[in-house]
């Protein structure tokens, strides 16, 4: 989006302008999901977490004074709005590892494809577990790498 664009719409939507704060974050919107998920692991909590760090924006759209780019000051909402999750209670609930569903435990029953899913499933647990250990600035810039594409497929794909 051009620079010019890119102001006009931001200065639209802080005057209230609803569809031009949509329009603004059309473009974002899949990355932000995308940036989420590399912090949460999880499908559900990426959305959830996605859908609180822009209605931050929203509210906080007053403070973005194009000191640095729309983007950035974007993502870092969303990775503030991850660490404010991790901090609560909740946060930290969600952080505990799923049990074994009584699908999963089905799946354990049938054929060898079965195995596959299942195995496919926990190496991806364990892709996201490690993630979550590596500290938040360096996963930040994993995400950032992975949201930008930058030689690989995005995580949605992955998952």
């Amino acid at each position: 989006m051009p620079p010019h664009e890119l102001a006009g719409l931001v200065e639209r939507a802080r005057e209230g302008d609803v569809a031009a704060f949509e329009r603004l974050i059309a473009s974002y919107q899949p990355k932000v999901y995308t940036f989420a998920f590399a912090f949460t692991g999880s499908p559900d909590v990426a959305q959830d977490l996605a859908q609180d760090a822009l209605v931050k924006v929203y509210k906080s759209l007053g403070s973005f004074r194009f000191q640095s780019a729309f983007s950035t000051w974007l993502y870092s909402i969303v990775k503030n709005t991850y660490l404010d999750a991790v901090k609560s209670r909740a946060g930290r609930e969600r952080a505990l590892e799923d049990p074994l569903t009584e699908r999963d435990v089905a799946d354990l029953h049938e054929a060898a494809t079965a195995e596959e899913r299942l195995l496919a499933k926990e190496s991806r647990r364990t892709l996201l577990r490690a993630l979550r250990q590596v500290p938040v600035a360096y996963r930040t810039v994993v995400a950032l790498a992975d949201v930008q594409e930058i030689g690989r497929a995005s995580c949605r794909e992955r998952v």
